[in-house]
């Protein structure tokens, strides 16, 4: 790969050209040396076409070249992957850091109702046709002209197309982040909607909780602010902050939990969360994730285990927050002081 060092490239998302600076064997990650500042990307940019070379005949070289190396990386991270995953199943991970403050992290989730049953509440497969048409009207990814489902609902590719494209067991073959959250288990910080680059999870890290959250849509209506639903909570098990790919989290292979819609609409994020400037108003604002307090995450976790119908499920949410109660030292668990005292909302 140093044959392509030094070789100008060129940011297709804002035309950017750069000098390829450096190519990690390790993990694929490549640095351009732009005139503003060092951007990363993965070496699959190269491949997708969102990072191209200046030259037209180098670049052509490159394909084939890069696809091998892409290969080659995503076998030795899948090996990683599997044996990290075998040494954490029965193992609490721990934080590195204590001096950053709340880590935790709470994510809103476009509503997916993709494979929505009673016992899970969606995020497995694209939405309905209801829910598609409405996130297409009100939500910038789904509206925007590289969204499959809006090529689907303009007529633009067929159903069959739109189909063809779907693996549940291939996490590069996707519509959106939602529609595959609750089979890959990560969550990700998305992008500033006015610039579009890519956000990091600067607190976030290993050993604290994420916690899932949407506003479903009935009869053509989005909830409510009030009644944000936590649909799904997990251990943080591995946080990457990439610069030109932005910030996500990973799901440790055992501390996961997902709600069922009844127990989704008993756990309302607002009822442990308020803002710092406006107490008493459940108002998120545009950002696609904020930050939770230990104590904030005590108690949702003591209340999953209080929701939770399965008794497999129970045991597992009990050992959860008693081992995430011995991590964050916590023993006394306050009651919640969020924008909304009672819990008793129904949709």
């Amino acid at each position: 790969m140093k044959r392509f060092l030094g070789e100008e490239v060129i940011i297709k998302k804002d035309n950017t050209r750069g000098v390829l600076k450096s190519i990690s064997e390790e993990d694929g990650l490549i640095v351009v040396e732009t005139p503003t500042r060092n951007r990363e990307f993965e070496a699959s940019t190269i491949i997708d076409g969102k990072l191209i070379f200046a030259d037209e005949e180098l670049q052509s070289i490159a394909i084939p070249i890069f696809k091998e190396f892409v290969c080659r990386i995503e076998e030795v991270r899948e090996a990683k992957d599997n044996e990290a995953v075998e040494k954490a199943k029965n193992n609490f991970v721990c934080r590195i850091r204590r001096d950053i403050g709340d880590s935790n992290v709470a994510f809103k989730c476009t509503y997916c109702d993709g494979g929505k049953s009673a016992d899970s509440v969606g995020f497995k497969a694209p939405c309905s046709e209801e829910v598609r048409n409405f996130n297409i009207k009100t939500r910038t990814w789904c509206s925007g002209e590289v969204c499959r489902c809006k090529k689907l609902a303009n007529g633009d590719i067929s159903q069959a197309e739109f189909d063809s494209k779907i693996n549940p067991t291939d996490r590069k073959e996707f519509l959106c982040y939602e529609s595959r959250m609750l089979l890959d288990w990560i969550c990700y910080a998305g992008v500033e909607q006015k610039t579009g680059i890519p956000m990091k999870l600067n607190k976030a890290q290993v050993g604290s909780l994420a916690v899932m959250t949407t506003r479903p849509i009935i009869d053509g209506k989005e909830a409510p602010q009030e009644k944000t639903q936590i649909f799904g909570v997990f251990l943080i098990a591995k946080h990457n902050d990439v610069s030109d790919i932005g910030g996500s989290v990973t799901a440790h292979p055992k501390y996961r939990i997902e709600l069922t819609p009844e127990e989704s609409k008993k756990m309302l994020l607002w009822k442990y969360h308020a803002n710092e400037r406006n107490e008493e108003k459940a108002m998120w604002g545009s950002g696609l994730f904020r930050y939770l307090s230990d104590m904030e995450c005590c108690q949702i976790l003591r209340d999953i285990v209080n929701v939770v119908k399965d008794e497999n499920k129970k045991e597992l949410a009990n050992e959860f927050l008693e081992q995430f109660q011995q991590e964050t030292g916590i023993i006394n668990i306050e009651e919640p002081r969020g924008a909304f005292k009672e819990q008793n909302f129904s949709l």
